[in-house]
C-alpha cells in the first residue's frame, strides 16, 4: 500500500534543452532535448520517491505522448496508474539560455476531456487514495474539467481518510477550500487571484489566507514565498514563519511541487502540519539547485532541512 497517492489531471511530457542566446527571426540551434514526465502531481510523486515514500501517481493518458510519460515515470521507477484517453498528452517546453542562465518555460494547454474520462479519474483516484497516508490533488484542470473536481475528489475521500493537500490556481483552489481538505498551498501570485485583491506585505498575506479559510472546513493555508520561504496560516491560532536556507538557484523548474513532497512525506510518517513545511521547504530548495527539472538528492535535503529556520509571529 502507497504512503502517498498523487492525481496529475493535466500531466505534460516535459522537453528541456539549451541555446546560447535566445534571438527572435533566427534559427537557433539547441542542444539535444531532454524528456521528462511532468505537472504538478507527477512531479510530486517523483519527488516524494525520492525522499523514499512509497507513491503512486494516478493520471490520465494519451498519444504517444502519453506513453513517454507513462516510459519517463517507469525510469523514475514511480509506480503510476493511467486512466487512458483518446486525445494525446500535452506537452511543454523549457529554454535555458547559456549565456545568461536565464530559463524560459511554455505550458501548453490540454485538450478538452470528455465527462465519462474525469468521472473515471475520480473513480480510480478515490480508490487509489482512501487506504493511503496523503492524497496530494496537483496542478491544472483541462478543458472539459469542471472547476470543483478537486472539490468532489475531497468530498468522495471523506473525513476519515488520508489527508488531502492541494495545489492548483484559479478558481479550482477556493472551491477545493470550501469542501475541506488538509491544507492547500497557493504562492502570493495564486492567493491574491483566489481572493480577489493585491497583496502587499506578510500581513496581507495571513488577512488574504485566513478570508479564504473563513467559513469553510479547511484549517490551514501555507504560503509559498519562493527563496522568502512560507507562511503557515491557520484558521485560528499563531501564525509560523519558514525561513528558508540560502542556495544558489540553478533551475526554478518543480521547486514547487518538490515542496508539496516534502510536506507529503512528513504527514505520512505523523509530523505535525509545520515540520511537515520545514521538510518541504527544504526539499523546495534543494530542487532549485539542480538542472532543468531534475530531482534532489534527499541527503541533500537532510543538510537544507537543518538549516530551516521556523518561529511563531504575531502578523
Amino acid at each position: 500500500m502507497p504512503d502517498i497517492v498523487t492525481l496529475t489531471m493535466n500531466p505534460s511530457l516535459d522537453l528541456s534543452s539549451r541555446v546560447e542566446r535566445l534571438l527572435s527571426d533566427v534559427k537557433l540551434r539547441c542542444d539535444e532535448p531532454l524528456e521528462d514526465a511532468g505537472g504538478g502531481g507527477v512531479n510530486v510523486a517523483k519527488a516524494a520517491s525520492a525522499l523514499g515514500s512509497e507513491v503512486t501517481a494516478v493520471l490520465p493518458l494519451g498519444g504517444d505522448t502519453g506513453e513517454r510519460v507513462r516510459e519517463q515515470l517507469d525510469l523514475a521507477a514511480v509506480a503510476s496508474t493511467a486512466i487512458q484517453l483518446d486525445i494525446p498528452t500535452r506537452q511543454s517546453l523549457a529554454i535555458t539560455e547559456t549565456s545568461t542562465g536565464r530559463q524560459f518555460r511554455f505550458g501548453f494547454p490540454g485538450r478538452a476531456m470528455a465527462e465519462d474520462r474525469w468521472q473515471r479519474c475520480l473513480e480510480v483516484f478515490v480508490r487509489a487514495a482512501r487506504p493511503a497516508a496523503v492524497a496530494v490533488l496537483s496542478g491544472s484542470l483541462p478543458p472539459g474539467v469542471p472547476e470543483d473536481f478537486y472539490g468532489m475528489v475531497a468530498t468522495e475521500l471523506g473525513g476519515g481518510g488520508p489527508a488531502v493537500i492541494v495545489d492548483t490556481h484559479g478558481p479550482p483552489l477556493p472551491k477545493a477550500v470550501a469542501a475541506g481538505v488538509t491544507l492547500v498551498k497557493p504562492n502570493v501570485r495564486e492567493l491574491s487571484e483566489a481572493i480577489g485583491r493585491e497583496l502587499n506585505s506578510e500581513i496581507d498575506y495571513v488577512k488574504a489566507a485566513r478570508d479564504l479559510l473563513s467559513g469553510t472546513p479547511t484549517r490551514t493555508v501555507v504560503v509559498s514565498m519562493g527563496p522568502a520561504g512560507a507562511l503557515v496560516v491557520p484558521a485560528e491560532g499563531p501564525v509560523v514563519r519558514v525561513w528558508a536556507p540560502g542556495v544558489r538557484p540553478v533551475s526554478a523548474v518543480g521547486a514547487g511541487d518538490s515542496m508539496v513532497a516534502g510536506m507529503a512525506v512528513a504527514l505520512a510518517r505523523g509530523d505535525s502540519v509545520s515540520e511537515a513545511v520545514r521538510l518541504g521547504t527544504a526539499t523546495g530548495a534543494a530542487a532549485v539547485m539542480v538542472p532543468e527539472s531534475g530531482l534532489s538528492e534527499a541527503g541533500q535535503v537532510s543538510e537544507l532541512h537543518d538549516l530551516v529556520r521556523m518561529s511563531e509571529v504575531d502578523l
